[in-house]
């Protein structure tokens, strides 16, 4: 469904974003995070460009719309970015160099923060 709607695969020109389309990825997204483990975290997900989206993991994942009071984790980047980086088609290292991604982090989540900007969707 998601490379269906233009979310993953080849990158489009502008994807959708529709409530629905975003709804779907970040529903991809909760369900591969959910096999990270690891401790508890809240992530917020402040996206430049659409609204702001938050990612419970608490052994297992939740998302919703909104704002986090204290994330653990905070992604401020655009949503299209954002699909560039979780779909693989970005290196999210190159992504934080460029300024394209700003991640800020608890010390205690920094080690999580590799494997889910790695895999956050699947391929």
């Amino acid at each position: 469904l998601l490379v269906q709607a233009g979310l993953l695969g080849e990158r489009q020109a502008t994807p959708p974003k529709d409530a629905a389309s975003i709804e779907l990825v970040m529903d991809a997204a909760r369900r591969a995070l959910s096999a990270v483990g690891g401790p508890h975290l809240t992530v917020q997900f402040a996206f430049t460009d659409v609204e702001p989206w938050v990612l419970h993991l608490n052994g297992g994942a939740t998302v919703e719309r909104g704002t986090a009071p204290k994330a653990d984790v905070t992604l401020r980047t655009s949503y299209e970015d954002w699909l560039d980086i979780a779909g693989g088609r970005v290196n999210p290292g190159q992504a934080v160099v460029r300024g394209k991604l700003r991640p800020r982090a608890r010390l205690s989540a920094l080690k999580v923060l590799p494997a889910m900007l790695g895999g956050a969707l699947p391929r």
